[in-house]
């Protein structure tokens, strides 16, 4: 904040963050056939007119 006033009391330990629900739902997807990475990714062509139309 403005001031550099903190609600912390102390350094957060070490399961203040955590990526187990990031990694189980990537799971779940993978395991429903579902590209999370992009490795399928194929442009599109698209044609472009005069005047956007």
């Amino acid at each position: 904040n403005l001031e550099g006033g903190t609600v912390l009391t102390k350094a957060p330990d070490a399961g203040a963050y955590t990526n187990d629900i990031v990694t189980a739902a990537l799971a779940m997807l993978d395991a429903m056939g579902v590209d999370t990475t992009g490795s399928a990714y194929m442009p599109e062509t698209v044609e472009l007119a005069e005047g956007g139309n």
